[in-house]
């Protein structure tokens, strides 16, 4: 919760309550809506008006069994009345924890205590860099002997009593307790005191009837530790104060009470309280007064015998967010500063300025100090100071920011400007000032009307990788990276990445070895040996031109040649495998090779085939910016299959443009590929053109020889197969096709189907007139197949909206309907391990399972119009696994065993 900077008048408490666990943060002091709560200079004023005693500024409770959290910042609390009222409240009840923090705040004129801490439950209390004064009963009053406190950097002052200590542990780091009335820290508890780096003086102004001390001791005896501690107390009553027969334990480290003896610090001797003296400084020297309560030591020849000492335990900043000296560090605030310096760098800083673009250089201020008693020595002074940075005389396109960056924009006309950069520091908590300056030069050069001329290039080459090893057949690439390095009569350099050309070159030529933009292609139709290339690339930029060279080694191993496995004892000539010497297309007696494999970028690289055009059969494979297939000649008779897998810029792939001999075609990933044309094709049989997410339309037109199509992982929205009488398996899952888009009449020889996660709700099965499906994939589908016929020919594999598991559920009602159609019933886990069929009762739709592990995989088996089959699995672990299916969608009842995948294959005994 933000707060504006302001005046609020209240009449009833504010109370910050919860029965729930939370976290509340409230900060005041704000000007605008900014909520950096680093960038407040103010606090917001809160007065109370009230009309009756016994109330709170600020009331923070927590009820039974709960925990708050809560951070109070940025406030100025008082009250203009007379009524006994607390600045702020912490009350827990039983069971509960109320941990508090409250900073940058003041806490003023109360009738009561500025801050008190209930008895209930656990109060953790954190109070940083407050001030509490001139409040009736005590500055914080932490009533809570279960809870721990902690002050930091805190005034405590003009108050009846300083601090009211009830908590288990309390930790004082920091603090001024001066000035108040009868006692400074007044002891209520048996537990841990630490106080460092604290000013503890001149507690009992006006003791009255009460028994003045700087720290009293009631009926208790707590662990008092007390280290680079300033104690003192003007008047003749005692410092320390215990009023039973408790011993308190007292321990003084480095610390200093210039008033009096030992034996001035107890009520009749040391044993009473137990004091171990460590390191006592003893000086008469006057306490010094800084900026009203604050409190130092003059500097005394005691004090400077520390100096350098290392005193152990000390904070690194005083109250003041001074860095502290290496000593002396005794009290709360460092010895007063009477004088600070500060340096700025670089000095004498000149630049030169030739292009256009802006430019900027960051300034930095060193601060010392001079503290009181010591005009010799200076001390870094990191913190507790602002700077503000100017220039000695204003420049047009020359400013410095708050921290210190000089910056020199473009638009800065030519010539050479001298100024000073000057900081000026001032000291927040002593008011003093210093200031630094440095001497600049900047020199800006006019605008150049001519650019910088070349004269030379300096080329190297590297080559990835520099020795390539394949088998004959193959396909591999050296790709040749030129870094070309231009020197100009400015004596400035670049490397350039563009304006200039490069003529590559590679000796000696070897057939299949083609260079092409600095990567050396070994094509398949490279013979085996061993070719030691050298690659040579000429860079030219205007008249200035040089060149280099690199070399590498490529390696073609030779392998051995295939059999026919059409005709293994007459590999040479399929089409003839019973008489050699019988006349066929090739012409008498020839005998046809195995596949040769082409692998080329143009119409221009397919040349070279056509003397062997009908001697070989041929795999071709093209690559690069394809767009139609007209370079392919209706000459090579033998040409088998087309790749076209690695094809750009294909938008229609007319495949009755190949050669009638081709007999398969892979599009498959084509980026640019819309349309696929088969019509008039007499014996293409297999077409992949898998993940061609930008195909649209695939023209069949009743192709009597196509027997394998993937179109899987496209944007095809119909698919069209009438008649294609041999089409024997289709593949299209992941497409845009819903149950109109599907036609497979006259499919007579179907046999493998996919048409897993698409968009259609039903498949009618009746509709594809193929009585010999073996396999059917609907993965995906919700309600995936209608009009089973008579039995299942076929194995189906389908999985349903995982939405659909719910647990603890059984079988449907019993519905057996299609019962009888189900001729066999086998189960396969997740791995395709069948699972033992125990008993099977077909006639009521239930089958028994038993598995060898104690988990099963289960992929959902949904759609089956009106069916109801429950399976019952035995895990052998006396759990039962019960699957239901319920017109179309199963759930699966857990009790107690893990889902993972679990398959169900349907399929008719032949």
């Amino acid at each position: 919760m933000y707060i504006y900077s302001g005046d609020y008048g209240i009449n009833g408490s504010i109370n910050v309550s919860d029965t729930t666990p939370r976290s509340l943060k409230i900060y005041g002091g704000f000007v605008d809506t900014d909520t950096d709560i680093t960038k407040r200079e103010h606090q917001s004023k809160i007065t109370a008006n009230f009309s009756t005693s016994g109330m709170n500024v600020i009331y923070i409770a927590a009820p039974d069994n709960t925990n708050l959290d809560f951070v109070f910042d940025g406030f100025y609390i008082s009250s203009n009345n007379n009524y006994a009222i607390n600045g702020i409240y912490i009350t827990p009840n039983n069971n509960s924890t109320i941990n508090a923090r409250i900073e940058n705040c003041t806490i003023t004129a109360m009738k009561y205590n500025g801050i008190y801490a209930g008895m209930y439950g656990t109060v953790n209390t954190v109070v940083t860099n407050c001030t509490l004064n001139n409040n009736i009963t005590s500055g914080i009053n932490h009533y809570n002997a279960n809870g721990t406190l902690t002050l930091e950097k805190s005034t405590i002052t003009g108050n009846k009593f300083g601090v009211n200590v009830w908590s288990q542990n309390t930790t004082i780091i920091n603090c001024t307790i001066a000035n108040n009335d009868v006692r400074g820290i007044d002891c209520n508890t048996s537990g841990s005191v630490k106080v460092v780096n604290s000013t503890i003086v001149n507690n009992t102004m006006q003791p009255g009837s009460l028994i003045p001390a700087e720290i009293y001791f009631s009926d208790t005896a707590p662990s008092f530790d007390i280290t680079n501690t300033l104690i003192r107390n003007d008047s003749a009553d005692k410092v320390f104060y215990k009023s039973n027969s408790a011993n308190p334990t007292v321990t003084l480290t480095n610390s200093a009470y210039p008033n009096g003896a030992k034996k001035d610090y107890v009520t009749s001797s040391d044993k009473d309280i137990n004091i171990t003296w460590a390191s006592i400084v003893s000086a008469d020297e006057t306490v010094k007064g800084v900026k009203h309560t604050f409190y130092s030591l003059k500097n005394n020849s005691v004090l400077s015998a520390l100096r350098g000492a290392g005193v152990e335990g000390q904070v690194s900043e005083d109250q003041l967010g001074r860095v502290r000296a290496a000593a002396p560090t005794i009290g709360a605030i460092e010895t007063e500063i009477t004088g600070i310096s500060a340096v700025v760098s670089p000095d004498n800083y000149t630049t030169e300025l030739k292009s256009a673009s802006d430019d900027e250089k960051t300034f930095t201020v060193t601060v010392k100090g001079f503290f009181d008693g010591d005009e010799t020595t200076e001390n870094e002074i990191s913190s507790g100071y602002t700077t503000a940075w100017s220039l000695s005389k204003s420049i047009d396109g020359i400013t410095i920011d708050n921290d210190g960056v000089l910056k020199i924009a473009n638009t800065l006309s030519a010539g050479t400007y001298e100024f000073n950069v000057i900081a000026t520091v001032t000291h927040a908590a002593s008011g003093l000032t210093a200031s630094d300056d440095a001497a600049i030069t900047i020199t800006k050069k006019e605008a150049e009307n001519a650019s910088p001329k070349l004269i030379s290039l300096d080329v190297t080459l590297s080559a990835s990788p520099t020795t390539l090893s394949l088998d004959a057949g193959t396909e591999g690439k050296i790709v040749v990276t030129p870094t070309v390095k231009a020197a100009y009569d400015d004596s400035s350099t670049e490397t350039l990445t563009s304006g200039y050309e490069i003529t590559w070159t590679n000796s000696p030529s070897v057939e299949g070895i083609t260079l092409t933009s600095g990567t050396l292609n070994v094509t398949s139709s490279t013979k085996a040996g061993n070719y030691e290339i050298k690659i040579t690339a000429e860079v030219k930029s205007g008249d200035v031109k040089n060149s280099a060279d690199t070399t590498v080694t490529i390696n073609v191993n030779e392998v051995s040649t295939p059999s026919n496995p059409e005709n293994p004892e007459n590999p040479s000539n399929p089409e003839n495998p019973s008489n050699p010497e019988k006349e066929n297309e090739n012409g008498k007696g020839q005998q046809t090779p195995v596949y040769k494999t082409v692998d080329t970028q143009s119409a221009d690289g397919i040349k070279n085939l056509s003397d062997d055009a009908k001697a070989a059969l041929i795999d071709l494979t093209l690559t690069g910016n394809i767009t139609d297939l007209t370079m392919i000649d209706s000459k090579f008779v033998n040409l088998k299959i087309v790749n076209l897998s690695k094809v750009t810029s294909l938008e229609t792939a007319d495949l009755s443009q190949l050669p009638a001999s081709v007999e398969s075609v892979d599009i498959s990933n084509n980026v640019d590929v819309k349309i696929i044309k088969l019509t008039a094709t007499t014996k293409i049989k297999n077409v992949i053109a898998n993940g061609c997410k930008k195909l649209e339309e695939l023209d069949l037109a009743e192709n009597p020889n196509i027997e394998v199509i993937d179109v899987s992982e496209t944007g095809l929205k119909e698919i069209d197969a009438t008649n294609c009488e041999k089409l024997a398996k289709l593949i299209c899952s992941s497409c845009d096709i819903d149950q109109t888009g599907l036609i497979l009449t006259g499919c007579a020889k179907l046999v493998y189907l996919d048409f897993s996660n698409n968009s259609f709700l039903i498949f009618d099965y009746s509709a594809t007139d193929t009585p010999i499906l073996e396999t059917l994939k609907c993965e995906g589908q919700n309600k995936a197949v209608d009009n089973i016929p008579s039995e299942f020919n076929f194995s189906i594999f389908m999985s349903a909206d995982k939405s659909n598991v719910v647990e603890n559920i059984s079988a449907s009602d019993e519905d057996t309907s299609y019962a009888a159609n189900i001729k066999n019933l086998t189960a396969k886990d997740v791995n395709g391990n069948p699972i033992e069929v125990i008993s099977q009762d077909l006639s009521t739709g239930y089958v028994k399972l038993s598995s060898p592990a104690s988990t099963l995989s289960y992929d959902y088996v949904t759609g089956f119009k009106d069916v109801n089959m429950g399976v019952t699995i035995n895990a052998g672990n006396s759990k039962t696994v019960t699957i239901g299916n319920s017109g179309g969608g199963c759930n699966l009842g857990l009790s107690g065993l893990a889902l993972i995948a679990f398959a169900i294959m349907l399929k008719k005994l032949r």
